[in-house]
């Protein structure tokens, strides 16, 4: 089963811990997550699984960070 939820994205410079503690736009991690195309797989990995049989299934960034 999966369940689609509106999800919401974030840029770099959203993402705060502390006021003086900021993510480097540089890093590769980053990079890549402003590359990856997140809704068109998050389509495609939702489409593997029933609609209502099972347990609900992890959305796809943290499968992908899983692997």
């Amino acid at each position: 089963m999966y369940i689609r939820t509106n999800q919401i994205h974030y840029s770099v410079s959203d993402f705060k811990i502390q006021e003086d503690f900021h993510l480097d736009e540089n890093n590769r991690w980053v990079v890549m997550s402003e590359i990856i195309p997140w809704l068109e797989y998050e389509e495609e990995y939702a489409s593997i699984f029933e609609e209502k049989i099972g347990a609900p299934a992890k959305s796809f960034r943290v499968a992908l960070g899983s692997l």
